[in-house]
């Protein structure tokens, strides 16, 4: 499935009440360039809820709204980036596309269970996304709701492959993880244990927001759930600010 959002200023102020974010310190005192085109691959922790890319390009415009994002997925249920080597059409939208940014999901157990496939397609993909003129960026999931420990394993295989491949990681996983502790209240999971809640999605992209613009989320008005509280919002907005800072954003 591919989607695209392309988010206007017009548009974002119909849905939601606009905020500023703070800027923060990007990394050594440089603050990355922020995309103005930005493509998600993964499969539905990607998809799920209307799409991290909506949410991501909310939360930008919400801070910025001068400066409009053009945002697509590329989402197949299950895949992992083996899959998504193995789909032309996929390889053609990263050449094609015009991108600033590429980020890579990989399947939410491979890191575990074969890391070194991951870092095999995680690389050949790299090559494709910085031959077309773009950067990389790994998006780190999360741990299973009956299983906190994953976490530990694939926050080390994201770093590793980002470290590997000079791509950014974005540290969404322990983010969630730091949610879960500080802020039990807050839902982030669906039923099955696995894929994530509205809230779980605007954590994520929250995490996406701090990394890519190299600034704090928290004072956002953009919401992009009706069931997520004010105080809700706020304190994702303060994990996701706290755990970028706290993990960095390498390369």
């Amino acid at each position: 499935m591919k989607r695209c959002t392309d988010l206007l200023t017009a548009g974002l102020v119909a849905l939601c009440a606009c905020g500023s974010a703070p800027t923060g310190p990007g990394q050594e005192g440089e603050e990355p360039q922020p995309p103005s085109r930005l493509l998600f691959i993964g499969n539905s922790y990607t998809a799920d809820n209307g799409g991290l890319e909506t949410v991501v390009a909310g939360l930008a415009l919400s801070a910025h709204p001068e400066t409009p994002l053009h945002a697509e997925e590329i989402t197949f249920g299950g895949y992992t980036l083996e899959d998504h080597w193995d789909t032309p059409s996929t390889l053609d939208s990263i050449n094609d596309g015009n991108w600033d940014v590429v980020v890579l999901q990989e399947q939410s157990t491979r890191p575990m269970d074969d890391p070194d496939l991951m870092m095999l397609y995680a690389s050949l993909l790299d090559s494709v996304i910085t031959g077309a003129g773009a950067s990389t960026c790994l998006f780190m999931t999360w741990a299973r709701e009956y299983d906190p420990g994953m976490i530990d394993s694939l926050a080390w295989a994201y770093g590793w492959v980002g470290e590997s491949l000079g791509a950014t990681v974005a540290p969404v996983g322990l983010a969630w993880q730091s949610c879960l502790t500080g802020h039990p209240e807050i839902d982030l999971y669906q039923d099955d244990g696995s894929h994530p809640t509205p809230a779980g999605t605007y954590l994520t992209a929250c995490v996406f927001y701090a990394v890519l613009w190299g600034e704090s989320p928290v004072g956002t008005g953009f919401v992009s759930d009706s069931t997520i509280t004010d105080e809700e919002r706020l304190a994702m907005q303060e994990v996701a600010w706290e755990t970028v800072q706290a993990y960095g954003t390498p390369p």
